[in-house]
């Protein structure tokens, strides 16, 4: 079970007053981030976060440029004749007979060695299409930092943790900010795992959902 960040305060604080390093399963490295700036973990609280509908390039599947889709090509001395246009006379013959010469070497699913190739790797993909970036509406989320908040981690930008420095792989950037005991206010971004074991943070969204960086959208 995670530690609060109440819990967190005490243990630095215990570890400080009897003069040694801070005795705690957690990333020594990223306990010391938030103490660099002058501020403990529970100081730090989830930003509000204005959330938008709007229309991204998102990582999705494509027809394959190679086939258009059909599945099947005619190939010649090792080599892809291209498809004719769609919807033509001409595209109706070349299907038939990509058809039938696929059949004849035991490929009665598919001949097209490109969407072929990217069955593999990611997941199961429909013969016909390719791993590519479709439009789509998305949440985008829009951090509101207070005014004159100091984005001064020292693993600020990019897109790494800024408490901990690891990169952000399949979580979402989690907008967070505290005031500490000096009046100045601090923000950055961190991992959703992060946010939870560190600063008891918690963001609830949507599963395709986009984070801007920035104060974003009033």
């Amino acid at each position: 079970m995670a530690k609060t960040a109440a819990q967190l305060d005490r243990e630095i604080a215990e570890s400080l007053a009897a003069g040694a390093p801070v005795k705690s399963s957690h990333s020594a490295k990223a306990l010391a981030t938030i103490a660099m700036m002058g501020t403990t973990p529970s100081q730090w609280d989830l930003t509000p976060i204005k959330w938008v509908d709007e229309e991204r390039k998102v990582p999705g599947l494509v027809t394959c440029p190679t086939c258009h889709g059909m599945k099947f090509v005619r190939i010649q001395d090792g080599k892809v004749t291209p498809p004719p246009p769609i919807n033509t006379h001409e595209h109706f013959l070349y299907r038939n007979a990509a058809r039938s010469e696929a059949g004849k070497t035991n490929q009665r699913y598919g001949n097209c060695p490109t969407c072929a190739a990217h069955k593999r790797g990611w997941g199961l993909i429909p013969q016909g299409k390719v791993k590519g970036f479709v439009t789509e509406t998305v949440k985008v989320g829009y951090p509101q930092f207070p005014a004159g908040t100091k984005f001064d981690s020292r693993f600020s930008g990019g897109l790494h943790c800024a408490l901990c420095n690891k990169l952000i792989m399949k979580s979402l950037r989690v907008p967070v900010h505290a005031t500490g005991d000096n009046g100045v206010t601090h923000g950055m971004f961190v991992g959703e795992d992060c946010g939870k074991k560190f600063l008891d943070v918690k963001l609830k969204r949507d599963k395709d959902s986009i984070m801007e960086t920035g104060n974003g959208r009033d």
